[in-house]
Formats: C-alpha cells, sequence, structure tokens
C-alpha cells in the first residue's frame, strides 16, 4: 500500500470518527427547550396606619390582607388604643388608610362610655348637664 493511499484512509477514518463523536452528542444533548416561565408575584397593596401603633407608616401587603395584618405588620397596638373601634377581619384595598383611635379617658380608667350630657373642658374640667 502506498503512502498516500494510507495517508487518505487514516484522514478518512479520523473524519468519520468526528463525524460520529458529533452525532453521538448530538443525540445524547437534546435541543435545549425554552425556560420554565417565571411565577409572577403575589400582588401587593399599598395601606397606611397611622393612630395607636407601635410603628405607624406605609406597608405592603399581599393582595387580600385583612385590617388585621396591617396592625401585626405594625407593630401591634398601644395599651392606649381603642380595639374595639376597629374591625379586624375586614379586607384592605390598595391605598387605604386606617386610623386606631385612643381609648375615650373614662374607658382608660376603667369607667366606660361618658355618661350623656357631659362636656370636657379645657384643661379636662369634667361637667355634668343637670
Amino acid at each position: 500500500m502506498s503512502k498516500k493511499k494510507f495517508l487518505f484512509l487514516l484522514l478518512a477514518v479520523a473524519a468519520a470518527g468526528l463525524l460520529w463523536q458529533r452525532l453521538e452528542s448530538f443525540r445524547a444533548n437534546p435541543a435545549p427547550q425554552a425556560p420554565a416561565p417565571r411565577p409572577k408575584a403575589a400582588p401587593k397593596i399599598a395601606c397606611s396606619i397611622s393612630g395607636e401603633v407601635a410603628n405607624p407608616g406605609v406597608y405592603y401587603l399581599p393582595a387580600g390582607a385583612l385590617v388585621g395584618d396591617l396592625i401585626s405588620a405594625a407593630g401591634g397596638m398601644t395599651k392606649h388604643a381603642d380595639g374595639e373601634k376597629i374591625q379586624r377581619d375586614d379586607f384592605l384595598e390598595d391605598r387605604e388608610a386606617i386610623h386606631v383611635p385612643k381609648k375615650s379617658f373614662f374607658k382608660r380608667i376603667g369607667v366606660g362610655e361618658a355618661p350623656p350630657k357631659t362636656y370636657f373642658l379645657p384643661p379636662m374640667e369634667i361637667v355634668e348637664e343637670k
């Protein structure tokens, strides 16, 4: 066998080997698929809270949050807060403002609401109408 034929045969075998290797790697690695779509983040609502809470301000909560969730996010109510006036199981809407009122003087001293026809005059003198 001549040197040229041997060299040609060697190159043909090398080319066939390379071709075979490419085909095998193509079969082993199928075409890449499109990446799975990322789940969208849950929509958020912005609500502000003021009054008798530990940290008043604006909070971003998931849609469907309750007034109680907003109060919890604000650190809870202070000891002077009138929790009876707050409906904690109401749903919040975007850009809603909640105010937590202070207990009345009479509730703070433990006697309930002010009697009817009671007026407060500065500096907090109690005057009852007769």
